[in-house]
């Protein structure tokens, strides 16, 4: 995952974009090398937001990719923030397909870190997820 750093001018001045750098979670925390960024969202999409271990009270998760045991997936970027629920849902439903809304082994999530990150997540909570779940519709889990 690539988060955008920002810095402060000064205290009339908003925030603005500084530079990018890889994070190892929903924290911010940052992976002590330089990475450039041409190619790093194709292919394996080693740096593309994925998978998610469990997501802890404070709403933090650590990012990991989808072949290792996980507990949730991200499924895309609420349109409407106000109603996180309902439009996390919706990306839900287009990224794993019919039958989403019927399943009670999967649930929602959703991470506010600027916008509105929606997660797909299994409902036990646990890592127990051990590929993805892209396009899974209404086939078991892949635990």
């Amino acid at each position: 995952m690539v988060a955008l750093l920002h810095e402060r001018v000064n205290a009339n001045d908003g925030l603005r974009p500084c530079a990018v750098a890889e994070v190892s979670d929903t924290r911010g925390s940052i992976v002590g090398r330089v990475v450039g960024m041409r190619g790093t969202m194709t292919g394996d999409r080693r740096l593309a937001i994925t998978c998610i271990g469990r997501v802890d009270d404070g709403g933090n998760a650590d990012f990991r990719p989808c072949t290792a045991p996980h507990t949730g997936e991200f499924v895309g970027v609420a349109t409407d923030a106000e109603q996180s629920e309902a439009s996390c849902g919706e990306a839900a439903g287009r990224y794993i397909g019919d039958g989403f809304a019927s399943r009670t082994d999967l649930g929602l999530r959703w991470l506010k870190r600027g916008r509105t990150l929606c997660f797909a997540v299994d409902t036990t909570g646990v890592d127990l997820l051990q590929a993805s779940i892209k396009g899974l519709g209404n086939a078991p889990l892949p635990r």
